[in-house]
């Protein structure tokens, strides 16, 4: 057995073995201890929220070039005139871009192989968007570059293109006409709303996503016209502004107007969306911790940007060789996270201030093979202004329900219970095939 396997089942049979005093230890550590002592009030969840009026149910979907446990949630749409057959679609519900993208007829791109297309003429509901109104939005939209995300967008030729960048997958470019069309995530929430139809992709990051297309949950900034390409907006029917995301698994739950049927009912912790004006759900990270070491005080900001479009988290260049060197060191005390399954690693926590943190356990970050030496966060080149950001994405985000209020500009985390939010993946998604 190898010396690294031998700690490993020696730390397992020590945790194990553990009386329930020493657990109770937990209490005591440094994470807990800020928490209990900020004395910050959290309201019983029934009295903050309602239930979902509409839930869209989610599954996993492998990714070539990633990890068996790693995924992308996607969900069936339809486009079209609700009273004809509508054109069906599968799509990435990304809280960091702000459109809805389709391939569309006519598309001979590699990327466009194998994916259902749009067609225009097919939807009587369908209108052609004039170019002159999409040049007017760009004016006023704040869409900026930050890697990860939707950096940019212009009119050439008679067209619209995109730039995009995916944290795992790589940058691209994509180009396609605008049109307004209905758009239906259940026969209850239906609405008008502006989308690109797709007629080029570039190889990456397109070729490799195993989803028709992207559906952007992002405040307005990021959208090419608000309210008009506003997917949050043109489907603010459900009785409430705001949406909830649930993940367990191979499956998971998006609900509109409130909280879907599996969300935890844990309190969560509220946060100001930070830097409004940038279109992003993101919140102020005050610290980068790694067991108890602090690998990034974030004396000039810190920002933490909910990517559901990415499967890990991403961390800023300048902090990747502080962070690596911190999470190859074994930490014992870390085995007492349930969450972290005997991998011997101190966990990542980013310090929401106020004693409260979103944390990544080991186990996630190191993967099946607890593999400390290399974990699996991505470096970030960001441009100006995002020196300071990262990239929270489905790693993280799988050990927390998520709440993102946008009538109050709020983004709401509650801790799931070990077990519930962090199931294997392996074998229980579909895997695309290129």
């Amino acid at each position: 057995m190898p010396s690294s396997s031998k700690m490993m089942f020696a730390c397992c049979v020590v945790a194990s073995t553990w009386t329930a005093a020493t657990a109770d230890l937990r209490a005591a550590s440094l994470i807990a201890a800020r928490r209990a002592a900020s004395g910050v009030f959290r309201p019983p969840l029934e009295e903050i929220l309602p239930s979902a009026a509409v839930v869209v149910p989610l599954r996993a979907e492998g990714v070539p070039g990633l990890h068996g446990d790693e995924a992308f949630y996607t969900a069936e749409i339809g486009i079209g005139n609700g009273e004809e057959r509508q054109q069906r679609f599968s799509v990435l519900f990304d809280t960091a871009s702000g459109n809805v993208l389709l391939p569309a007829e006519g598309c001979a791109s590699e990327a466009c192989r194998g994916k259902r297309l749009y067609f225009p003429g097919q939807s009587s509901a369908s209108e052609v968007v004039p170019l002159e109104d999409v040049e007017k939005a760009l004016l006023k939209s704040a869409v900026t570059s930050s890697d990860g995300l939707t950096v940019a967008a212009t009119v050439e030729n008679d067209s619209v293109v995109v730039e995009f960048s995916q944290l795992e997958l790589g940058d691209g470019l994509l180009r396609g006409h605008p049109y307004r069309d209905n758009l239906c995530l259940t026969p209850d929430l239906c609405g008008g709303i502006g989308l690109l139809a797709v007629e080029s992709y570039t190889e990456a990051p397109f070729r490799s996503m195993p989803h028709d297309g992207i559906l952007g949950l992002s405040l307005d900034g990021l959208a090419l016209s608000s309210p008009l390409f506003s997917t949050i907006r043109s489907l603010g029917g459900a009785g409430s502004s705001l949406f909830s995301l649930a993940l367990r698994g191979p499956s998971a739950e998006i609900g509109f107007g409130g909280l879907s049927p599996t969300f935890t009912s844990r309190r969560p912790i509220w946060r100001p969306v930070n830097k409004l004006e940038e279109g992003y759900w993101q919140v102020k990270i005050f610290s980068v911790i790694v067991g108890n070491l602090t690998v990034h005080p974030c004396l000039e900001g810190c920002t933490g940007i909910i990517d559901t479009g990415a499967a890990r988290l991403g961390v800023p260049s300048a902090v990747m060789p502080k962070m690596v060197a911190a999470t190859a060191v074994p930490d014992l005390p870390s085995l007492l996270n349930p969450d972290n399954n005997c991998c011997p690693g101190p966990d990542i926590h980013l310090d929401l201030g106020g004693g409260d943190y979103l944390t990544l356990p080991a186990s996630t970050y190191a993967g099946r093979e607890c593999n400390l030496e290399a974990p699996r966060v991505v470096p970030l080149e960001l441009g100006p202004g995002y020196e300071g950001a990262f990239v929270i994405g489905l790693s993280l985000l799988k050990h927390y329900d998520t709440i993102y209020d946008f009538g109050l500009h709020r983004l709401g985390f509650a801790a799931v219970p070990s077990g519930k939010g962090t199931s294997d993946l392996s074998g229980d998604f579909a895997q695309m095939t290129i």
